[in-house]
């Protein structure tokens, strides 16, 4: 899981994003996390089946955005 979590940052940085913008991307797909919850798992001080599967999800979420999004707004 510490593979996952550092990926998911590693993303976030890259492209300019936000832990708040992750939760309403995962909102919108109908995950219902918590900011505060979603940033625990983040850091590592949340773990277990639920917080593994937010990770998995918020992968998800960072490479469909980097799929469709122009490469000039990546950074």
């Amino acid at each position: 899981m510490d593979e996952l979590r550092k990926k998911v940052r590693d993303k976030l940085v890259t492209n300019g994003l936000t832990t708040k913008w992750l939760t309403q991307q995962l909102r919108t797909r109908g995950i219902d996390v918590q900011y505060n919850n979603l940033s625990s798992a983040m850091s590592g001080t949340r773990s277990g089946a639920t917080a593994e599967g937010w990770l998995f999800e918020s992968l998800k979420v960072l490479n469909a955005y980097e799929i469709a999004a122009p490469a000039w707004q990546q950074k």
